[in-house]
């Protein structure tokens, strides 16, 4: 549900499983603290960095063009075997 209070919005909400992994999958690689500094570690509460990763999701949703596929490094994946073992395993899952 969406509700204006003054100027907040409160958000809230329920996913089923696989939705809810897809959001946390988003919102994960954005809510991680922030490096150490001469400052000293992040303050944020976990609740805190999710609600700032939640901001900053939307921001980039409205730049959908530059999102971050993983974390902001894209996903690789490589596989190494026969090529009659690939051919004889095509259309399997």
């Amino acid at each position: 549900t969406l509700d204006w209070r003054g100027d907040l919005l409160k958000v809230s909400g329920t996913l089923d499983k696989i939705t809810g992994a897809k959001f946390e999958a988003l919102i994960d690689p954005l809510a991680k603290p922030r490096p150490t500094t001469s400052e000293g570690p992040d303050p944020r509460t976990r609740t805190q960095r999710q609600g700032d990763a939640f901001a900053e999701l939307i921001d980039l949703m409205l730049r959908a063009d530059q999102m971050p596929e993983h974390g902001g490094e894209p996903v690789t994946l490589t596989l190494t075997m026969r090529y009659d073992d690939l051919a004889a395993q095509v259309g399997a899952a």
